[in-house]
């Protein structure tokens, strides 16, 4: 924080903190914060205050846009007693900032956490195929309540989805084509939506075993179906 504008005071919150605080903060103030990236989707802010009295307000701007409403700082018993509000809320657009505006003043700020509502990305896809299907598995994803698969026929192509509510980590591929590459991707859903994509995972689907039995007036071909 810049000591100029806004005014900050050393903080005596428990961890995590940086040792300070924004205080003495008046309706009209706002703080930017650059971040790397704030893609769309639902997330869950944190943000971290203390009032003396009560009665502050602020929310949080996304791309010039209210997203959160006006969030109400309570009386937290001290101006270093510290309390942490909650409030979910959606950007509709990608961003590389946001803004903290106080409508309100009689509150001290110590921190913001911005979270993603939707569930990570599966991690450790892997992919082993049989003449007859390709059979995926993947960890748990904490939260979620489904998964999706999603195929295509080369690595890094436009995936299409082949399978929806699957609430197991395996899946068996059985629509193959022998003697080509197929590859996946699995994401997580949860009640607000559907994560990230996996890292693919290819395999490539072998012809059939072919098998011969010798008589001494024929020859007996065997493969599997």
């Amino acid at each position: 924080y810049r000591n100029d504008s806004v005014d900050i005071e050393a903080c005596g919150d428990a961890t995590p903190t940086l040792g300070y605080d924004v205080g003495w903060l008046d309706a009209g103030d706002w703080m930017k914060y650059t971040v790397q990236s704030l893609p769309t989707g639902p997330y869950s802010l944190a943000a971290r205050v203390a009032s003396g009295n009560g009665g502050g307000a602020f929310h949080i701007e996304v791309n010039g846009s209210n997203v959160t409403s006006s969030l109400s700082v309570p009386a937290t018993g001290g101006w270093q007693s510290w309390t942490t509000l909650q409030r979910p809320f959606t950007n509709a657009l990608p961003a590389t900032s946001y803004r903290v505006v106080v409508e309100t003043g009689g509150f001290n700020l110590n921190w913001l956490q911005l979270a993603s509502l939707l569930p990570g990305a599966p991690s450790n896809l892997t992919a082993s195929a049989t003449s007859t299907q390709v059979n995926l598995l993947w960890p748990p994803v904490s939260g979620a309540t489904s998964y999706r698969v999603k195929r295509s026929m080369s690595s890094g192509g436009n995936f299409t989805v082949i399978a929806t509510g699957i609430t197991g980590t395996t899946f068996a591929d059985t629509n193959v084509t022998n003697g080509s590459f197929a590859y996946y991707v699995v994401s997580a859903v949860n009640a607000h939506g559907e994560g990230a994509p996996s890292p693919e995972a290819g395999a490539f689907i072998p012809f059939p075993l072919l098998a011969a039995q010798f008589a001494s007036n024929q020859v007996v071909l065997i493969w599997s179906n």
